[in-house]
């Protein structure tokens, strides 16, 4: 690729503006939109050949253009590229390698190509098992971008402005964020009483194992085993969405909803699998999948489960044992915890620091004189995320209530020393904000 300068960087922009939707968002566009030509492990590249530590991107999940997946990726591309109606080992190899890392009796998948696929499909096999409708989702949930998953998605399904064509439907249901005991506790009343009140019965549940865009919300421990109790008294089923949180991430166990003692009967993988590439996957037990069948309808997806997507989908998931990422996640999480919780002597900006592995989730909060408990301060987080990356080159994003919670997600290769390095400037910056006082506000993009 020839080389860019920085005005074809801003003919880039220019040209995206006049050919794309404006609904597809840039990443810092009042900052400084990055022109990315490049990237290796935990690291992505300018034009200019800066380098800039990424603490955001969770699709690179064992790292960016890691060579085992580009060399399984590039070989299978110039062997063969073909559908799942022809036979090829390395789909019957990838079943088997991803099988094993789930409890019984969550033993067939289905290979699709994306999350927002995944949860789709997700929400047709529970309708197909239990002939119901009747859906109940978590306030500030993700899913996808599909008409099913938009649905059962708060976080979007809320931007839509009224009389837009995606109203939330009668078949919808939404339940309190589950952030904290009390409001789990809400969560879990409010749960009880969607459920019954249909005379119907219960079709879903779906919640993610690790809430992230809600901010880094991890239930508290019990919810879910009292949610699934609930759902499964309805006749209804309950699906886990790892999409986020999966493939070791959480550290302490290889699937988020491990972590709640639960076994769902559909759980939804997504981009990490492919570390890039368009590969995700659903996971449930033989029953559902042959109510599914008996609908009388195939399921055929031209590129769900090619043989290309399959082989970097394999490669991940080989690449996390030979590196122990699992464990390794486990143990940078702990560090990056505790190095946040340590900067708190140093600014009053960093509230509560929550999450599992190297699934991090930190409050950004203004100071209080009342002595009551500090509020998020989304106006300094957002400072905070334009100050990462205009002083120290590093990509980072905001989610949560207001966009107040500065959220961790970095590729797994991602080190103890990346870890206290981007403490370090998190501490630094938010000191100068402090000493600045007032300052240009900047417009949070979050991924």
């Amino acid at each position: 690729m020839s080389p860019v300068s920085d005005n074809d960087s801003d003919d880039l922009l220019a040209e995206r503006k006049r050919n794309f939707a404006s609904s597809l968002s840039v990443s810092y566009a009042n900052v400084k939109p990055l022109t990315m030509v490049r990237a290796r492990g935990q690291y992505m590249y300018d034009h200019r050949g800066l380098e800039y530590l990424d603490c955001r991107n969770n699709v690179p999940h064992i790292g960016h253009c890691d060579e085992r997946v580009v060399r399984a990726v590039s070989e299978m591309m110039a062997t063969i590229s073909t559908n799942t109606r022809y036979l090829h080992p390395v789909r019957q190899e990838l079943a088997k390698e991803l099988l094993s890392t789930f409890p019984a009796p969550l033993t067939k998948v289905f290979l699709v190509n994306s999350g927002s696929e995944a949860n789709d499909l997700a929400l047709r096999l529970a309708r197909a098992y239990t002939k119901k409708t009747k859906t109940i989702a978590v306030e500030r949930g993700y899913h996808g971008t599909t008409s099913l998953t938009i649905s059962v998605s708060p976080y979007k399904l809320r931007k839509f402005t009224q009389g837009s064509s995606t109203p939330q439907p009668d078949w919808v249901s939404i339940i309190g964020c589950p952030s904290t005991p009390v409001a789990a506790a809400e969560s879990l009343q409010m749960l009880r009483h969607e459920a019954s009140k249909d005379e119907h019965g219960l079709c879903a549940f779906i919640c993610e194992s690790g809430m992230s865009v809600a901010g880094v919300v991890l239930p508290p421990d019990g919810f879910m085993r009292e949610a699934y109790g609930v759902v499964h008294s309805h006749g209804g089923l309950c699906i886990a969405d790892e999409v986020q949180v999966g493939l070791g991430r959480m550290g302490t166990h290889f699937w988020g909803f491990e972590q709640q003692g639960v076994v769902p009967d559909i759980v939804t993988i997504g981009k990490p699998l492919g570390n890039g590439f368009p590969v995700a996957a659903v996971v449930t037990t033989p029953e559902i999948s042959r109510a599914f069948d008996d609908e009388g309808v195939e399921y055929f997806s031209t590129f769900g489960g090619n043989t290309v997507s399959c082989s970097a989908a394999l490669a991940v998931l080989r690449a996390i044992k030979e590196d122990n990422l699992q464990d390794h996640a486990r143990d940078v999480g702990e560090v990056l915890k505790e190095e946040l919780r340590r900067a708190r002597r140093e600014t009053p900006h960093i509230g509560a620091v929550r999450g599992s592995g190297l699934f991090v989730g930190v409050e950004i909060v203004g100071t209080t004189s009342t002595g009551g408990p500090p509020s998020l301060a989304p106006h300094i987080a957002s400072r905070l995320v334009a100050r990462l990356l205009l002083d120290h080159n590093m990509l980072t994003t905001l989610d949560g209530p207001g966009e107040g919670v500065l959220v961790i997600k970095p590729p797994m290769c991602f080190t103890e020393d990346n870890a206290r390095t981007l403490v370090r400037a998190i501490t630094q910056v938010l000191t100068a904000i402090d000493a600045e006082g007032g300052g240009r506000q900047y417009q949070s993009i979050p991924t």
